[in-house]
């Protein structure tokens, strides 16, 4: 789903995955197996993750300031992400 959003707003949006449940070999499978279009990041130990993520799966958006805009905790779909991106839109 978020690979297909990503697709969808190619060049609106940037998407950047972070592993943090994985093994590395298990991480290159996921990527290679959904043909994920955006970088993903291995963070096994949550140094990444651990400034924002409170719990897996979690999505944030940032606005265009690169200021955190909304966390959506959980399964997302493609419609929470359609409305968190007029929302930093401003629509």
């Amino acid at each position: 789903m978020l690979a297909a959003f990503a697709r969808a707003h190619r060049g609106e949006v940037a998407v950047i995955g972070l592993d943090v449940n994985d093994s590395k070999s298990g991480a290159r499978r996921f990527v290679a197996k959904y043909r994920v279009p955006y970088p993903s990041i291995f963070d096994p130990r949550a140094a990444i993750a651990g400034w924002w993520v409170r719990g897996v799966p979690s999505t944030l958006v940032f606005d265009a300031r690169h200021r955190l805009a909304q966390r959506i905790e959980g399964t997302v779909t493609r419609a929470k992400l359609e409305r968190a991106l007029r929302r930093v839109r401003g629509l």
